[in-house]
């Protein structure tokens, strides 16, 4: 199936802002000190959000005003993401379509002490305007619990950190395990996981059951798919 697409994306998460992270700290130690505090889990999702948050107008970013006003140890975050598509062919017959995928993420991260962190993320992923391509999974999943873990240990400091809940999985260039961000519903997993790390290395143990995409609030991990 050929498929031509147009995106528009208002991503907190752009990855542009990742390459800028180090020069923007440099300049601003306060962007450093913010998001040294706010890094937590096995992503860097607040830093990246931060940091593009300020490089980029006020008004795509309005969590950034709230954030000054809450206390340190919260910090309140998220992404969205508009696309078009108009798949032509569809099952290799003459079947065209065209809609447009929409998905809001709204997460939050309390870390009362350095050492420990909680974790929360909702996601809203919907289709719309579509005449043949179905309402269900990978293109709508309507409010689900993305991310939810408390994690013991830092990430990014001392040898080992701790963290079981739902968790999204990313490793490398997710050739063999990831969240198919590219879709608009992605995957995420409920995990039990410990990492081992020290600068230049890094061992991940973990078990791991896949949480089905579909139209529930509150899905339960698939039987005996587990990793």
């Amino acid at each position: 199936m050929l498929t031509y697409v147009l995106m528009l994306v208002l991503s907190a998460g752009a990855s542009t802002a990742r390459g800028q992270v180090s020069a923007q700290e440099a300049s601003d130690p306060s962007v450093a000190q913010e998001a040294s505090e706010a890094t937590t889990g096995t992503q860097s999702n607040y830093r990246s959000d931060l940091t593009a948050s300020h490089e980029s107008p006020s008004w795509l970013f309005p969590t950034t005003g709230l954030d000054k006003r809450l206390p340190s140890w919260i910090r309140i975050g998220g992404q969205y993401r508009n696309r078009l598509e108009g798949p032509i062919g569809i099952g290799s017959t003459g079947t065209n379509d065209f809609y447009l995928l929409d998905r809001l993420r709204v997460r939050a991260v309390i870390q009362p002490k350095p050492w420990l962190a909680f974790r929360g993320e909702v996601q809203d992923s919907r289709i719309f305007f579509n005449h043949h391509t179905p309402n269900g999974n990978p293109y709508e999943d309507s409010w689900t619990l993305w991310e939810a873990y408390p994690q013991i240990g830092s990430s990014t400091e001392g040898w080992v950190d701790v963290l079981a809940g739902r968790q999204v999985l990313l490793f490398g260039d997710e050739r063999v395990i990831g969240p198919s961000n590219w879709t608009n519903v992605g995957r995420t997993f409920n995990v039990a996981r410990v990492d081992f790390h020290h600068p230049g290395y890094k061992v991940s143990v973990f078990a791991s059951s896949v949480v089905p995409g579909e139209n529930t609030d509150l899905h339960n991990a698939l039987p005996d798919n587990n990793m």
